[in-house]
């Protein structure tokens, strides 16, 4: 009911109404993105995409490269579009010491000398389907023998936090680690937050095709692709950029060259960090608006919502 007596309606998803009131101001505040191939562009099939065109009043986005793409992959209306800042960022740019309040009080061990964050994204079948075969597969390379090693040689904690639809299959991996900590989306939302939150508490994020590594870009901080089914992805579901183009970091393949991404990564600050001229880049060519602090209040200035 308060959905219907709302003026203003504010998501980063495909809002699920068949219904839009009359005046009503539907705002998409869509998560950071690079590259994949989603809505019309994507080969396996569209999902929610038409209802997204159909409902979507104000579509904010960080820079005019993300505005062309998003207008490629769901055909909206270009005058829809605010380049502006997002409420993310104030949560981003908080205080490590902020971040690491909240992870201990969902749990973890905040104690470790270095904290990592692996979030990976899940994998899909021929039919467009959360393959599970794919998804667990994959996530295994974060919690084997010489991962859990190398941690505990380095005094490291991994904390593994999958994609949302993974959180079932989390129960699939065999894992017994002080090491390695798992984490799902039930756990942030208890403590009313989400992964934007925890992201300043780590020094090392390892990702493969997540945009989650767009916002962690803000925090000029090591990121590691783990894409071991690379030419796979490529071949199926494609990219709308060139990949090696647009990652900021190494492009691992397998689980050895995982930890030794990590173990360079960790040693970045001694050693040079090689990979800190590129992340400026990318960040100078999504974001063309962020500041310290104060970005939500910025935004609902640029959508005229104060």
């Amino acid at each position: 009911m308060a959905y219907y007596k709302s003026k203003w309606v504010f998501t980063d998803v495909v809002v699920p109404t068949n219904k839009v009131v009359r005046n009503q101001i539907h705002v998409q505040l869509w998560h950071g993105y690079i590259g994949k191939r989603l809505g019309y562009m994507n080969p396996l099939q569209l999902d929610g995409t038409p209802l997204l065109k159909w409902s979507t009043s104000i579509f904010t986005t960080q820079s005019s490269l993300l505005a062309l793409q998003f207008i490629a992959q769901f055909r909206l209306d270009p005058s829809k579009f605010v380049i502006t800042t997002s409420p993310r960022f104030d949560r981003v740019l908080s205080k490590k010491s902020k971040a690491k309040i909240l992870l201990e009080q969902i749990g973890i061990d905040t104690s470790f000398k270095y904290l990592l964050l692996a979030a990976p994204t899940f994998r899909r079948d021929n039919l467009n389907r959360i393959s599970v075969e794919k998804s667990v597969g994959v996530l295994k390379a974060y919690v084997s023998k010489k991962m859990q090693d190398f941690l505990k040689e380095r005094d490291a904690l991994l904390v593994l936090k999958p994609h949302p639809s993974l959180t079932p299959y989390l129960k699939n991996l065999e894992l017994d680690s002080p090491n390695i900590a798992v984490l799902n989306n039930l756990d942030l939302y208890l403590n009313l937050s989400g992964i934007t939150d925890i992201l300043p508490a780590f020094d090392v994020l390892i990702t493969d095709y997540s945009s989650v590594f767009v916002d962690y870009l803000l925090l000029d901080r090591p990121v590691i692709f783990y894409v071991p089914d690379f030419d796979e992805v490529k071949d199926s579901l494609g990219y709308t950029v060139t990949f090696d183009v647009y990652i900021p970091g190494p492009k691992v393949r397998n689980p050895d060259g995982l930890v030794s991404a990590i173990d360079k990564a960790l040693g970045s600050k001694t050693n040079g960090d090689t990979y800190r001229e590129r992340r400026e880049c990318i960040k100078q060519v999504l974001f063309e608006k962020v500041y310290p602090r104060n970005n939500t209040e910025v935004l609902l200035r640029d959508i005229g919502f104060i």
